[in-house]
């Protein structure tokens, strides 16, 4: 088995994250989850999986702190996006206009993120 750098899992853990914002970013704009399968769950998704196969042992207390909880609050906000669809697949425009304002929340939990990503 090859040992895997740091760097490598950090890129693979920024790349898992993007494509789940890229995905949340889909939901949000069609107002629409049909056909997507984003997950809900802060350990469902392939950046969680990552972050708590080891990533999180690799850092300081204080980074992997703000790393957890902040990819917590990440899908916390996710699922009030996704609890707009009330059951439905689609989203009316009252509830297309609150999560457009969901996902900007989202987006600045997610610079945070990427900061510290940048700085391991």
């Amino acid at each position: 088995m090859t040992d895997i750098s740091m760097q490598e899992i950090v890129t693979k853990a920024k790349e898992a994250h993007l494509n789940w914002l890229a995905q949340a970013k889909t939901i949000v704009d069609k107002g629409s989850i049909k056909d997507v399968n984003t997950p809900v769950g802060d350990e469902e998704c392939q950046f969680g999986k990552v972050l708590h196969s080891g990533l999180l042992s690799a850092m300081d207390e204080e980074t992997m702190e703000v790393m957890d909880t902040s990819h917590f609050m990440l899908h916390d906000m996710y699922k009030n996006i996704f609890d707009l669809f009330e059951g439905s697949d689609t989203l009316d425009a009252e509830s297309k206009v609150k999560a457009a304002e969901y996902y900007e929340l989202l987006e600045e939990i997610s610079e945070v993120l990427m900061e510290e990503l940048d700085n391991l």
